[in-house]
């Protein structure tokens, strides 16, 4: 193995962003970008991917463990390219995205998945147990979010987090059921962006080297975003890039295809999606952090 090979992460709060950067990424010819679900969603096989990877530059999308900061560094990843977009565009889209489990089971909203998981997995304790290690984003780096006490009741929290019987956790789940309305779930929706992007001061403060990247300016000058990319990576920008629709290479999800050209008015999609009083509640829960991106709510 070379011993002047690069490895680097793709994390981030925006799913169609990592996606997308992996799609045009995998399409320059010394780079291979290669998913979550094939290295395991918080990098466990990083290392055997990367031993067999014949590419000089090889980056590992990893959104979910953008707050790990401990997995992190235990990756041992050269660069990190953490995507970001406007809260109410990642708002909403977590609100309209659709998940199918397999093609036996219907499509599911984020705020569904809850309720549905517990009933494809079964047991309440098993349920909190697969969240714990498929679904963590940390708050203060040592709780995932939907254990954090603002975003779950202390009753369900303290029972997957103590020794407790699944008929203790039934009781709870009866009392505060997961399931959340609208009203409900936009507060929650609000703290996972305000959680996962509140975290580049600690990138900071551990020394990560990290670039902070716009879905946005990907849409408006694609061009100019690989441009800068690439010279973060220390690699020559490659006009081939844009043409990954071309190619078919990496791993699409969601609406997010790798066989289709940048979608470049794929952004304001929240845009009459919002009552007045629900902006207000979103801008109290992430408007300062947004603030600081240059987002405005």
């Amino acid at each position: 193995m070379k011993s002047d090979r690069i490895k680097f992460v793709i994390t981030g709060s925006q799913r169609s962003g990592t996606t997308l950067l992996n799609l045009l990424l995998n399409a320059h010819s010394k780079i291979e970008v290669i998913d979550e679900d094939q290295v395991g969603f918080h990098g466990e096989r990083v290392q055997v991917f990367f031993d067999d990877s014949q590419a000089s530059v090889v980056g590992f999308k990893l959104p979910m463990i953008s707050n790990e900061i401990v997995t992190l560094k235990k990756i041992g990843a050269h660069f990190i390219l953490f995507l970001m977009r406007h809260p109410l565009d990642v708002i909403n889209s977590m609100i309209r995205l659709r998940i199918k489990f397999d093609h036996t089971q219907p499509s599911m909203r984020w705020n569904e998945l809850y309720s549905n998981l517990l009933m494809y997995i079964g047991s309440p304790k098993k349920f909190l147990l697969f969240f714990l290690i498929k679904m963590r984003l940390f708050r203060n780096f040592n709780l995932p979010w939907y254990l954090h006490p603002d975003c779950i009741d202390p009753e369900i929290r303290n029972s997957i987090l103590s020794n407790s019987t699944d008929d203790k956790t039934e009781g709870a789940l009866q009392v505060h059921p997961l399931f959340r309305e609208r009203q409900q779930f936009l507060p929650i929706a609000a703290k996972v962006w305000y959680h996962k992007n509140n975290v580049l001061p600690e990138y900071k403060k551990q020394n990560l080297s990290f670039i902070p990247l716009k879905y946005e300016e990907l849409l408006d000058d694609p061009e100019h975003f690989l441009q800068s990319i690439c010279r973060y990576l220390g690699i020559s920008y490659e006009e081939n890039m844009l043409l990954f629709y071309q190619h078919g290479k990496g791993k699409s999800i969601g609406n997010t295809s790798n066989s289709e050209d940048i979608k470049k008015n794929n952004h304001t999609k929240w845009k009459g999606n919002f009552s007045n009083s629900e902006l207000k509640m979103i801008k109290k829960e992430v408007g300062t952090t947004a603030e600081k991106f240059g987002y405005v709510i």
